[in-house]
Order: C-alpha cells, then sequence, then structure tokens
C-alpha cells in the first residue's frame, strides 16, 4: 500500500533548471495517482512556476511574497497546501534517481521513523573548480548531519505529515538555518530522525563566487540556532575554528569526493584558508545580530 505522497519544491527565479528536476519526479517508479508536485514559490519574477506547469496539468503552485528571500517560508505554503501522508522537500536544482521516490517513503515507514534524510551527491568531474570541490566536500553531508549531529538538511527529506503537527512549520522568515533550527527540535522533541543514501538525488555544486555568499549566509544563520537552543558551547567551539587541517579535507574527500581529487587536498586546504575566516566573521556578525533583534524584541 502505497501512502499518498506530497512532492514540495520550493523555488525561486529557477526557470533554467526546475524543468529537469519537476521532469525526475514525474518520472519515478512510485505511483503517479499517489504523488503530488507542490511548486512553493518564493515570489519569483521569471517564468519558473510557467515552466513547472507546462509538463503536467495538475502541478499545485503556491505563492510566498511577504517574505521573499525565505525559502522556509515558501515551504510553509506549500505543506499548508498539501494533502499527502508524507511531504517530500526537494531542492529545485536537484535530479532524483527513479528509485528515489519509493526508497525514501519505504525507509520512513519501515525504519518506523519520523523523517528520513536523504543521500545528495555533487556532479563533479575533473573539469570541476576548486569552488566546485570544496562545496561537494565540505557542504551537505546528510549522512553526518544525521547520525553524528541528529539534525538534517531539507535539500532531500521525506517527513511524516503528524511531525508537523507536533513540531509546527519552519521558521517564519529565516533565510539560512530553519532546517537544522527543525530538525533538532523535533530529535529533541523525541522524534526519530534516520538516513536512506538510496533514496539519492543529484544536485550541482557552487563555483567559489557562490560558495563565499552561501558560506556567508549560512554563517551568520548559525549563532540564532544556537543561542536560541542554548547551546553556548558550540557557538564558542565553532568559533574557534579558524582553519579546517588537511586531515579533514582528505577525510571528506575519502567519504564525498572523487578519486581525482586528493592530488588537490593541498590546494584544498589553502582554499579553507579563505572560507573558513569568511564563516568566522559570518558567526560574529550573526551574534550581534541576534542580541540587537533580541534587545530591540524585549524593548518593544
Amino acid at each position: 500500500m502505497h501512502p499518498l505522497v506530497s512532492v514540495i519544491i520550493p523555488t525561486y527565479n529557477a526557470d533554467k533548471h526546475i524543468q529537469r528536476c519537476v521532469r525526475s519526479v514525474l518520472e519515478q517508479d512510485y505511483p503517479s495517482d499517489k504523488t503530488e508536485i507542490i511548486i512553493a514559490d518564493n515570489c519569483s519574477d521569471d517564468n519558473t512556476t510557467g515552466k513547472a506547469q507546462e509538463l503536467a496539468d495538475n502541478i499545485i503552485v503556491t505563492k510566498e511574497c511577504k517574505y521573499t528571500g525565505s525559502p522556509y517560508s515558501a515551504r510553509n505554503r506549500g505543506i499548508e497546501a498539501s494533502g499527502g501522508e508524507v511531504i517530500v522537500l526537494l531542492d529545485s536544482d536537484c535530479v532524483p534517481e527513479k528509485q528515489w521516490l519509493s526508497r525514501g517513503t519505504e525507509a520512513l515507514l519501515a525504519q518506523k521513523a519520523d523523517v528520513v534524510g536523504g543521500g545528495v551527491v555533487f556532479r563533479l568531474d575533473e573539469t570541476a573548480t576548486f569552488g566546485e570541490m570544496y562545496d561537494a566536500i565540505m557542504n551537505i553531508r546528510m549522512k553526518a548531519s544525521v547520525e553524528q549531529h541528529r539534525m538534517a538538511k531539507t535539500v532531500n527529506l521525506f517527513i511524516k505529515r503528524s511531525v508537523f503537527t507536533d513540531i509546527g512549520l519552519f521558521p517564519e522568515g529565516w533565510r539560512s538555518g530553519g532546517d537544522v533550527f527543525w530538525t533538532r527540535s523535533l530529535t529533541a522533541a523525541g522524534k526519530q530522525l534516520v538516513y536512506c543514501d538510496s533514496a539519492r538525488v543529484y544536485k550541482p555544486p557552487r563555483k567559489l563566487k557562490g560558495l563565499l555568499k552561501k558560506q556567508w549566509r549560512v554563517a551568520t544563520a548559525q549563532p540564532r540556532v544556537w543561542l536560541r537552543q542554548k547551546e553556548y558551547l558550540t557557538l564558542l567551539i565553532h568559533l574557534a575554528k579558524i582553519a579546517i587541517p588537511p586531515r579533514t579535507i582528505r577525510n571528506n574527500i575519502k567519504e564525498n569526493g572523487k578519486p581525482f581529487m586528493t592530488r588537490y587536498v593541498y590546494r584544498l586546504f589553502l582554499l579553507s584558508l579563505i572560507v573558513r575566516p569568511v564563516m568566522i566573521l559570518g558567526n560574529i556578525s550573526g551574534v550581534f545580530q541576534y542580541l540587537f533583534s533580541t534587545r530591540k524584541h524585549n524593548a518593544s
């Protein structure tokens, strides 16, 4: 028996890759009459929704224009419009394997889990830039996030609908960090989060400029998560990490990289000397932003 599954794809100006993503969902081996696709648009000003709807007549579109720049608010609107027993969150630049939906749903039900984080594989070849290599080995390490840190990223997530009744939706208006905050909240409440490597999607890595922008955005959001959850030690330890030792990069290449990347380990280490200070400065900025917003809220 197959439960109704709602695949929610948050988008913003994604007309260059939305059809590839939606088409891969339409081609899943999961029963089509048990699948609904929801484009949760964050007020795009291109033809993202139009291109998605060209592929099927029954694609649902929701709009989130109050909190522009917040994929979590966009996801919330999609969840509110959904009817599935299982909610699946998928980034718009991802392409799932054909068995992705059936394997992720099966893992959710068979393991009696509340949330399943699926595998994320970055597409890399020997033409990849150092920024793309670094992004691929250091970011969205779903297995480690789930099994070691008890949290997950929303890039590829299977969730029982009942979880939102118990935990609530994602924090409104957040640009980054909402997935970490929400999944940590659910594991703290005793919900079961597991990893399923075979529910796999493929994602393009970022080049250096996009990587640095992403690292800054994530870094400024991290203190809000830690301070709201009173993880002061985590914040202090993170602020002390200025550079990543080459051994960590080697280990991540073995886990998430390609064999050809091993010959670039020291160049990637040098790149970390640029990336890590950006993150540290972002963390410091995030601390001050959080303290200012808290003081302003208390004053009002």
